[in-house]
């Protein structure tokens, strides 16, 4: 054995450690050598197994868990064998190889477990696992559903409470039958109505249990109805109801509700007590209901009364102005007759009994009445009637519209209001000597139309009440509005200068204006002159303080155009150039009479005046050239017209005789003669 092994003869060599060996043959003959392939003894029981559990068990009590065994340390085939934490094994042997590692073992229950590997190769060593656990819960999974609230008689407030245990944990909640609720973490159901529910329980491995519980309906509430009754009087409050015999829903644990229908709608609080007191006329119902919400209402319950007593007291006749006593009659209805009255409720001190009526008479006061009737019930008070002292019967006249604002009108006006007295007034308008005036009567007691002057208003009334009073109605101005103008024409033909003012005023009174046309809502101080009119018709309305108007119209006219026309029959041409018997006659229209004029000259210090009514002006002695003549009208207005007057010259010079020859200017060879007379300048 090399290297340095003490040669032997036999080929068996032993090994007591483990380690690679290397061997050489040696031929004792001839010297020949052969070494051997390394040969390795490997160490002695080096084989680990190392178990893993995996997967536990879904449910209590399933065989599903897995684990896993991972040889290290040998190759090659091996047998395991499973033992519970009892020793007893699990499967029995099974044959496996290395191959195939990690091992994967299944089919196992919850519980703890080992696992021995025997090597069926060499070195054939036997090995155990450590121990490991297949996870389980520790109970099964289980769940107790139980009812914890009634559906009650509205059958919706049903209530199941459930509560798993065991399995895995994190449960969760399933609800089927009459109703269904997907699963949650929520184990309470609520607002569920009468029948059968499962209630499914669900672990966080997915294993389920159920539970039933069935959800039954109380029975309803039932009780006979109470009988209607009648009160004493009417408006008594001491009628009674009471419910018995209440029985179903709950069983117990009632309350009770009255329900108003009539007179006013209401509803009582809930009571304990079936027993409800102190009721006036009118139509109930009783309703009874318990935990369960169950409710019972009975049929109307009527509360009848009778007829109230009444009293009204009626005015009969009423005091006048000559008869100072009312009558009263006072009215009894309902009840039961024959009736009594008192102004006091206790009726200490009561009239003789009437069947329906009584006519009491009474002096000034205030008067109400109490009525009772044969059982003794009391009507309330009787309307209050008032019998008043009549007022003195006065009127009031206003001296608002009592001033007549212009003179001569009849715009007066007396407003007459009458107070006191027994009413019903008739106006009559007199004059001081008691004479009726037939005045118009716009209303009562509102007389129009009136001059100035004095008047006497007459007002009678119910009760033969009346009064008179005396009133004047004035007039303010002293005369009449009276305006004077002054106008003028246009001066001359295009002109916008006509003129116009208010001279005096007369009579109106205040402040007085004008308004001229066409801009009659424009007024203007009396004092305005309008001294840009054009031709025309104008309208004029002067207003005072009050309103008062006088009216005038007038006319602006406007002069015809100033029109100096020559008489061209009339004119004389000036004979010889120096000559001065040239002549003209000149017609003269429109303007204004007399004319004036200027020959040649506008700015001659004085024109000739003509004639007040000359037309026609004749001018001669004119030499040769223009003329011209300036027109003035009486107003200013000015034209002009001018005349060219021409004269004949003679001047006899020598003349002198050309002929001359000279080409045609188109047609060639022509020739053309031409004499020509030229004077000598």
């Amino acid at each position: 054995m090399l290297p340095n092994g003490a040669p032997q003869v036999p080929n068996i060599f032993t090994i007591t450690a483990p380690g690679t060996y290397y061997f050489q043959v040696n031929d004792l003959d001839t010297g020949c050598t052969f070494a051997t392939a390394p040969f390795t003894v490997a160490p002695f029981d080096n084989t680990d197994v190392v178990a893993t559990a995996t997967t536990p068990v879904t449910c209590f009590g399933d065989t599903n868990g897995v684990l896993e065994i991972n040889v290290s340390g040998y190759t090659g085939n091996y047998t395991y064998e499973v033992f519970d934490d009892s020793g007893a094994s699990v499967g029995g042997v099974v044959a496996a190889n290395t191959a195939t590692n990690p091992q994967v073992i299944t089919g196992l229950s919850g519980g703890n477990y080992t696992v021995e590997v025997v090597e069926t190769d060499s070195p054939f060593c036997t090995t155990t696992t450590n121990t490991v656990t297949i996870g389980s819960p520790a109970s099964p999974l289980n769940v107790v559903a139980t009812e914890t609230s009634n559906v009650t008689c509205t059958n919706n407030q049903g209530t199941i409470n459930a509560v798993a245990s065991g399995g895995w944990g994190s449960y969760e909640y399933e609800l089927t039958g009459t109703a269904t609720v997907a699963y949650s973490t929520n184990g309470i159901f609520t607002d569920l109505a009468a029948g059968s529910y499962t209630v499914n329980v669900r672990d966080a491995s997915g294993c389920i249990a159920s539970d039933t519980v069935i959800l039954t309906a109380p029975t309803p509430i039932t009780a006979p109805d109470p009988m209607n009754t009648t009160l004493s009087c009417f408006g008594d409050q001491n009628g009674v109801i009471t419910v018995s015999g209440v029985s179903g829903g709950q069983g117990g644990n009632y309350t009770y509700i009255l329900n108003t229908t009539s007179p006013v709608p209401s509803a009582s609080g809930p009571q304990s007590s079936p027993v409800f007191g102190g009721l006036g006329a009118g139509t109930y119902s009783v309703s009874v209901t318990d935990g369960y919400n169950c409710i019972w209402t009975s049929s109307p319950i009527d509360i009848f009364q009778p007829t109230p007593v009444d009293a009204n007291l009626i005015m009969d006749t009423r005091q006048t102005c000559s008869t100072p006593t009312a009558t009263l009659v006072l009215d009894a209805n309902g009840g039961t007759g024959p009736y009594t009255y008192s102004d006091d409720i206790t009726f200490t001190t009561a009239s003789a009994p009437f069947a329906s009526s009584v006519t009491i008479s009474v002096p000034v006061g205030t008067y109400s009445y109490y009525i009772q009737d044969a059982n003794g019930c009391i009507s309330s008070v009787s309307n209050d009637i008032i019998i008043e002292p009549i007022p003195a019967l006065t009127v009031d006249l206003s001296e608002s519209s009592t001033v007549i604002g212009c003179f001569g009108d009849d715009t007066g006006i007396i407003e007459a209001t009458a107070q006191g007295g027994l009413g019903n007034y008739v106006y009559t308008l007199e004059d001081t000597m008691g004479n009726t005036i037939a005045a118009t009567q716009s209303s009562p007691g509102v007389f129009t139309g009136l001059f100035y002057g004095d008047y006497v208003v007459y007002v009678s009334g119910a009760g033969n009440c009346e009064v008179r009073e005396p009133i004047t109605i004035t007039q303010e101005p002293t005369a009449a509005l009276v305006a004077t103008p002054n106008t003028q024409n246009i001066t001359c033909a295009g002109s916008n200068n006509g003129f116009f003012e208010i001279t005096s005023v007369t009579g109106g009174t205040g402040i007085i204006k004008y308004a001229i046309s066409p801009q009659l809502n424009q007024f203007f101080d009396i004092g305005v002159v309008q001294n840009d009119l054009s031709a025309g018709y104008y309208e004029v309305y002067v207003i005072d303080a009050n309103g008062c108007s006088f009216f005038l119209d007038f006319t602006i006219s406007e002069p015809a155009i100033l029109a100096p026309v020559i008489d061209e029959s009339s004119v004389q041409e000036v004979d010889c150039n120096g000559d001065a018997d040239g002549a003209f006659t000149l017609n003269i229209t429109g303007g204004t009479l007399p004319y004036s004029w200027s020959l040649d000259d506008y700015n001659a210090p004085v024109y000739t005046q003509g004639t007040a009514t000359q037309t026609q002006v004749v001018f001669a002695n004119l030499s040769s050239g223009v003329h011209t003549v300036y027109i003035r009208d009486a107003q200013g207005c000015e034209a002009e017209v001018s005349r060219t007057f021409n004269s004949v010259t003679i001047n006899p010079k020598p003349l002198s005789i050309i002929i001359a020859t000279i080409m045609h200017p188109v047609i060639p060879l022509r020739l053309l003669s031409m004499i020509v007379l030229q004077t000598q300048d």
